[in-house]
């Protein structure tokens, strides 16, 4: 009678840590997936009117960054401080290096090396240090 009692609160102990493991689970999953609805929305991907577009962005300082922006059809570089901003100067569509053209210029300066071939590099370059 007694050994019984003690498989069934082992059994409700075993099973509250499963719940507080599945729970912990769902509410990573649910943070992981408002946190991108929730850059989507910022990167103004729902809407097709899209009037303004932050291109890029550098912090310079605590408070301070200088970004890249698409307003219509003009790129501007802006100044941003904590309670203004300012016009820099305004870009040429030709001077800028935007997102889609950033990603074609890596894929072509990239090096096709398999996974074999950059382990034996690896390897060669610790062989190199050993010996010095």
């Amino acid at each position: 009678m007694f050994f019984g009692a003690i498989l069934t609160s082992g059994f409700s102990a075993g099973w509250s840590i499963v719940k507080l493991i599945l729970i912990t689970v769902l509410v990573l999953v649910l943070a992981f997936y408002s946190t991108r609805l929730i850059a989507k929305y910022q990167n103004n991907a729902w809407s097709a009117k899209n009037n303004i577009q932050f291109i890029e962005s550098y912090r310079v300082g605590g408070n301070k960054m200088v970004a890249i922006a698409k307003i219509g059809e003009k790129y501007f570089a802006l100044g941003i401080g904590k309670e203004e901003i300012h016009v820099i100067a305004e870009l040429k569509k030709d001077d800028l290096k935007l997102p889609d053209q950033m990603v074609d210029a890596t894929v072509e300066k990239t090096p096709k090396m398999s996974f074999k071939e950059v382990l034996a590099n690896m390897k060669g370059n610790a062989k190199d240090d050993n010996e010095k």
